[in-house]
């Protein structure tokens, strides 16, 4: 689900949608990557740049 977040109304759109107690979120960083890795398995889990040089690699975590 693609939410949109380009304006002040979109986002009290989807504050409205149901009070944040409410909502299915997960309660720690690990449950987030690991809720993300049942779904998405076979793809990046998420990458990183630590110096904001343009040229500078990035780090990819999987």
């Amino acid at each position: 689900m693609q939410m949109d977040f380009s304006s002040l109304e979109a986002r009290n759109a989807i504050d409205a949608e149901m009070p944040w107690d409410a909502r299915d979120k997960a309660g720690t960083v690990y449950e987030m990557l690991s809720r993300t890795a049942d779904r998405h398995g076979n793809r990046p889990a998420t990458s990183y740049q630590l110096l904001s040089d343009p040229k500078a690699n990035a780090e990819t975590l999987t």
